[in-house]
């Protein structure tokens, strides 16, 4: 059996045992875009992040006009001018906040596999995306209580607080939405895990 380049470790048991027991065959995972949507504090960030390092997936980086802050990784957006911005095509996935734009285009889809996107745009996606690949929405579930903790640790409880509040109309029926449910309460792994059988498998 031939071995992937998005392999576990090892992942010729993993293979010997999905087929073998199931009767399931790995298939391309170039061949699906995975679309990551979750609350915040959810750690869908942390989960693609550690899936695309552990597993070679491609994440979509998705372009911005907002400025580059000293913060942000070297993976965190492509920062372009509102000129450049306009002058994108194909656009699948697209939002502004506090003023700035951000978008992602069908090209990038073609060479990703794994993106975050708001539940609004879901379908905006599932409408505008024409490309070969299998569309497959997962949603990345995590206790309120874990959710909290890890937003106040980050950013204090007034503001996480207010996330938490803000997301419950925002994210009303995005698991309806959803083809899959990821539970992300503790072990990273094993939602970084479930992604990969997911585009192994799914």
């Amino acid at each position: 059996m031939e071995r992937s380049k998005h392999s576990l470790q090892p992942i010729s048991t993993m293979d010997l045992f999905m087929c073998g027991i199931f009767g399931i065959k790995s298939s391309e995972p170039d061949d699906k875009i995975i679309l990551v949507v979750g609350p915040s504090g959810s750690g869908k960030d942390a989960v693609v992040n550690k899936a695309a390092q552990d597993f070679k997936f491609q994440k979509l980086v998705s372009y911005t006009t907002r400025p580059r802050r000293e913060s942000d990784a070297d993976d965190a957006h492509v920062f372009v001018t509102d000129a450049e911005y306009d002058k994108l095509k194909n656009i699948v996935a697209e939002t502004e906040y506090h003023g700035y734009r951000y978008c992602a285009t069908q090209e990038q889809v073609e060479s990703a596999h794994l993106y975050i996107i708001d539940p609004a745009g879901i379908d905006f996606f599932r409408e505008k995306y024409t490309g070969r690949k299998r569309v497959i929405v997962v949603y990345i579930k995590t206790n309120i209580i874990v959710r909290l903790f890890r937003l106040c640790k980050r950013d204090g409880f007034f503001y996480a607080a207010k996330r938490i509040a803000n997301d419950i109309k925002a994210f009303y029926g995005a698991r309806n939405k959803s083809d899959k449910t990821i539970s992300n309460n503790g072990n990273i792994q094993d939602a970084c895990t479930d992604i990969w059988l997911t585009l192994m498998y799914g």
